[in-house]
């Protein structure tokens, strides 16, 4: 999602600078926050939670998920 702009994502040394850095855009401009909306729900997909459910479940060894 962050590759199609429709999230941020930050990878090795995390830090409160560079999350302010990476959301502030978002928080101030409301034509890009707009547009970081637009792009993530055109990726959304409904049954997300149900999927990640799942996976935990079965990478844990529960129930019918094994």
């Amino acid at each position: 999602m962050a590759t199609n702009g429709a999230a941020v994502t930050l990878v090795g040394d995390v830090t409160a600078e560079r999350l302010w850095v990476a959301v502030t855009p978002r928080l101030t401009d409301p034509q890009q926050r707009t547009a970081t909306a637009e792009r993530a729900r055109s990726h959304a997909r409904p049954d997300t939670a149900e999927r990640l459910v799942y996976v935990v479940l079965s990478a844990a060894g529960l129930g019918r998920f094994s």
